[in-house]
């Protein structure tokens, strides 16, 4: 298999790519579960070349994952974990009921929404989702969660994850949420091309910045730090003091009140470089982005701060003297920089 193409950012496969850094076989089976594009059957498919071509080793123990002698057990328990709860969920049951919840492309942050409407067995519900599939005609419809669930809303609940693809399901994972999964809680140490202060995107839905200001459902920031930056990361992972919950950067965002925000962002191997149009307050990230890498001075940081959170337009922010290229790198775009130009 192609083990790059296993990593979820394409900025991070690219760079790992290019300077060819070697994964181990927990590593390429933590990569198969993480990634949020193979389907279940294809990570299935993953797991078993794995398990036939890939060198066994020892899992340690760690904070969130149990000892394993050999890999191989974790992969062919995940597999067996895959393949009964596909089986579970298609069974009838008097005690559960399905239902769904749709992620629409203009939802707010990406959220999903559930449906009122409850059915009894599995095929009713698929039914039901291949009627919303065919209506629409908008191609509206990101993202699909089928739920198996009990009576009780606080009960047991079996979880298919789909992507949509040409009007097709896609089924990326499954889960209950009465399970722990010792893959899940397997922390990577990626090699990565950021650097402080480059401008990237990530998945916007997590506890800390859930009320980050999105663009098309991921979060635009200035990295500030990077978990694996630390030069004993690596000895860390090797105590087993760390979880997947540790992929995480810090930096600065905007928030939907339109104020700067600084806190942990999740899942570092979902990072992308940003290369879309800031707009609004949110054009200091860029002005954040090249104080940080020492391209502009404080002066001019703090006057584009100064422009860019007024109430309205102010040419009397800037000083004379400032270059065409030096206020873009402060975040002004082509109509700002006519303007305070005069």
């Amino acid at each position: 298999m192609d083990i790059y193409n296993l990593i979820n950012s394409k900025a991070i496969s690219e760079h790992c790519r290019k300077i060819q850094h070697q994964f181990n076989t927990e590593e390429l089976a933590v990569l198969i579960y993480r990634n949020k594009r193979m389907s279940v059957d294809e990570k299935i498919s993953a797991y078993q070349e794995l398990i036939t071509d890939y060198p066994d080793m020892e899992v340690i123990e760690r904070i969130n994952c149990k000892h394993y002698d050999s890999v191989k057990d974790m992969i062919q328990g995940e597999i067996q974990r895959v393949r009964n709860l596909r089986q579970e969920m298609q069974q009838a049951d008097e005690n559960m009921i399905y239902t769904y919840e749709i992620c629409y492309r203009n939802s707010y942050l990406h959220r999903f929404e559930e449906s009122n409407n409850l059915y009894k067995t599995y095929d009713d519900v698929c039914m039901a989702l291949y009627q919303e599939l065919k209506e629409d005609t908008d191609n509206e419809i990101l993202k699909i969660q089928l739920i198996k669930r009990t009576l009780d809303r606080n009960g047991r609940r079996i979880i298919e994850k789909y992507n949509i693809e040409n009007k097709q399901l896609k089924l990326i994972n499954i889960y209950s949420t009465d399970e722990y999964l010792d893959l899940d809680g397997i922390c990577l140490n990626i090699p990565t091309p950021f650097k402080k202060g480059d401008l990237l995107t990530a998945p916007s839905r997590t506890i800390f910045n859930a009320e980050a200001d999105v663009e098309d459902g991921r979060t635009v920031f200035v990295l500030e730090w990077l978990c694996n930056w630390n030069e004993k990361f690596q000895k860390i992972l090797d105590k087993g003091n760390h979880d997947s919950s540790d992929m995480n950067g810090c930096g600065y965002y905007i928030n939907n009140y339109g104020d700067v925000y600084y806190d942990h962002i999740f899942d570092y191997d979902r990072f992308e470089y940003f290369e879309g149009e800031l707009k609004g307050n949110a054009r200091i990230l860029k002005a954040m982005s090249s104080l940080m890498q020492n391209k502009i001075s404080f002066n001019l940081f703090f006057d584009s701060c100064k422009y860019i959170f007024a109430d309205k337009a102010c040419q009397e922010a800037f000083d004379y003297g400032y270059t065409d290229e030096g206020l873009k790198l402060a975040g002004l775009n082509d109509e700002d920089i006519k303007r305070v130009k005069g």
